[in-house]
C-alpha cells in the first residue's frame, strides 16, 4: 500500500508539474497573444491613419480637379458672353456710323430741299412782281382815255 502510495504521491507530483508547466506555457502564451493584440490594433490605427490621409488626400485631389473644371467652364462661358458683348458692341457701333451717315445725307438733301424752296420762293416773287407789274401797266394803259383803250404792250 505504501508503494501505491508513493506511486500515486508521484504521479500526482508529475501530473502537478506538467499542470504548472501547461499552466505556465499558456500565461507566456496568452501574454505573447496580448502583445501580439496590442501590435495588430497599433498597426491597423497606423494602417487607418494612412487610409483616411490616403483618402483625404484623393478627396483634396477630386475637390481641387472639380474646381478646375468649373473655373474652365466659367471662363469658357464668361468668354462666349464678351465675345457676344464685343460683337454686338460693334454691330451696333456699325449701325450708329450708318445712321449717322443716313441723317448726314438727310440734313444735305433738307438743306437743298430748303435751297430750293426759297429760290422757288423768291422766283415765284419774282414772277409775281413782274406779272403784277404787268397787269398794273396793262391796267393803266386801259384806264387811260388818251389811249383809247389800246395797250401799246
Amino acid at each position: 500500500m505504501l508503494r501505491h502510495l508513493s506511486s500515486q504521491r508521484s504521479e500526482a507530483d508529475r501530473l502537478r508539474r506538467q499542470l504548472q508547466g501547461a499552466t505556465s506555457t499558456m500565461m507566456e502564451q496568452n501574454a505573447l497573444l496580448t502583445n501580439r493584440i496590442q501590435e495588430v490594433i497599433d498597426e491597423e490605427r497606423q494602417q487607418a491613419a494612412e487610409d483616411r490621409r490616403n483618402l483625404l488626400a484623393q478627396i483634396g485631389a477630386l475637390i481641387e480637379a472639380q474646381a478646375e473644371t468649373q473655373e474652365s467652364r466659367l471662363a469658357e462661358k464668361a468668354e462666349l458672353l464678351k465675345k457676344g458683348l464685343l460683337d454686338a458692341n460693334s454691330t451696333l457701333g456699325g449701325s450708329v456710323d450708318r445712321y449717322g451717315e443716313s441723317m448726314d445725307t438727310w440734313d444735305k438733301k433738307e438743306g437743298q430741299l430748303l435751297e430750293d424752296i426759297r429760290s422757288s420762293r423768291d422766283s415765284l416773287k419774282t414772277r409775281l412782281k413782274d406779272d403784277w407789274n404787268v397787269s398794273e401797266d396793262f391796267a393803266r394803259v386801259c384806264s387811260d382815255p388818251s389811249s383809247g383803250g389800246r395797250s401799246n404792250l
